[in-house]
Parts: C-alpha cells; sequence; structure tokens
C-alpha cells in the first residue's frame, strides 16, 4: 500500500497492490473502498480491468479466475477522505497541528472501517498475511506505520517511508502516523532474550 498525503489539501494518492489466492472459480471480485476516493485504474499484470462501484463496493470483472491460481490486482485511487468528527469512535482521517503548528496527521478506522482511506476486502474475518505500507509526506515530517521501518527515501522534498508488517494483520489496525517525531531506541530483555523497542515521540 503506497499513500502520499498532500496536507494542504487534505487528499491523498494512493496504490495499493493485492496478491492473493483464489479459493473458488470465479469472474467478478468485490473490493471495499468508501465512494468519495475515486478510482484511477484497476489492473492484473498491467493489463486493465472492468470494474463498477455499487456505493462503497467496487466489483472488478476478472474473466475465467480459476480455484488456487495466485493472482495479482493493482487499484490507484485518490480523493479526500473522510475527516473523523470525534476520533476514534467516529473515524477518518486526523489533520492536526502540534503546538508547534507542524501538521499531526493520523487515522482512526477501527469503527468505521478500512475502506475509508485505502482498498480492501473490509471484513474483519479477512487479514493480509503481510503488508508493506510507503507513506509518502513533506522530507520536514516522519511517518510512522506498522511493523519495522525498512527504509527512508528522500526525494524533491519528499520522504517515502517503508514499513514492513511480516505477520497476520487485521485491515483496521493499518494505520499511519505524521509529524515532527524523533526516535528514542530501548531494549527490553527478558527470559527470551532480547527485543529492540522503538519509540516516536513528538520532538518537544
Amino acid at each position: 500500500l503506497s499513500i502520499e498525503l498532500n496536507i494542504e489539501d487534505k487528499s491523498i494518492l494512493g496504490n495499493c497492490q493485492i496478491n492473493a489466492m483464489a479459493l473458488n472459480d470465479f469472474d467478478t471480485l468485490q473490493v471495499d473502498l468508501f465512494e468519495n476516493l475515486d478510482i484511477v485504474s484497476i489492473k492484473e499484470n498491467g493489463k486493465d480491468l472492468s470494474f463498477y462501484r455499487r456505493h462503497n463496493a467496487i466489483f472488478i470483472e476478472i474473466p475465467e479466475m480459476i480455484k488456487d491460481t495466485l493472482f495479482e490486482i493493482t487499484i490507484q485511487y485518490e480523493g479526500i477522505p473522510e475527516e473523523a468528527k470525534n476520533p476514534p469512535w467516529d473515524g477518518g482521517f486526523i489533520w492536526d497541528e502540534d503546538k508547534n503548528e507542524t501538521p499531526l496527521i493520523g487515522v482512526a478506522c477501527e469503527g468505521v472501517g478500512a475502506s475509508l482511506w485505502w482498498p480492501n476486502k473490509d471484513h474483519p474475518s479477512d487479514e493480509p498475511d503481510s503488508v508493506r505500507l510507503h507513506i509518502t509526506v513533506p522530507d520536514t515530517l516522519i511517518a510512522i506505520g506498522n511493523g519495522q521501518l525498512e527504509s527512508k527515501e528522500l526525494e524533491d522534498r519528499l520522504a517515502t517511508y517503508t514499513w514492513l508488517v511480516k505477520n497476520p494483520v487485521n485491515n483496521y489496525n493499518i494505520t499511519l502516523n505524521v509529524g515532527d517525531y524523533i526516535e528514542i531506541q530501548d531494549t527490553l530483555i527478558n527470559a527470551s532474550g532480547e527485543q529492540k523497542l522503538n519509540h516516536y515521540v513528538l520532538s518537544y
């Protein structure tokens, strides 16, 4: 999942690559994404796929998908996601500022569902077995995601942070936090050995 944040107009540009196995033969795949976000394209291995919408559901036409087939689809989308009115109970994006008037951004979707900001099969039973999350923000900010930080890349005053989760995770627990953070490292020592801990706190 790749997300670029445009903080000024509170919009996102996203690209979601889904790798899956067909558990049955089918010709239509449902993926969920809130209807206020626009689909730019849906492709399978680089080839455009037809699709149609019904409210917050997208129905992707994949001719003759055979059981036990591994497949990959890529969904590019954009728009202004719902803004949280009372997070975390009333979910959505949080576009805020810290006391230094620096952007402070997050997302809360445990109640309303992860499809308010990225395309997925939005059901509690569905857990991807791993997630790689690319978050692109202005290079004056730090973007934090789930799992372990893999890399940070700088280009044209933007920074892309790549985070990797190597274990199954609920869709609604995939998240991001963006702000003027600093990292504090620590080590937990117990009977099973050492565990590195990385804490991200606001700089002040």
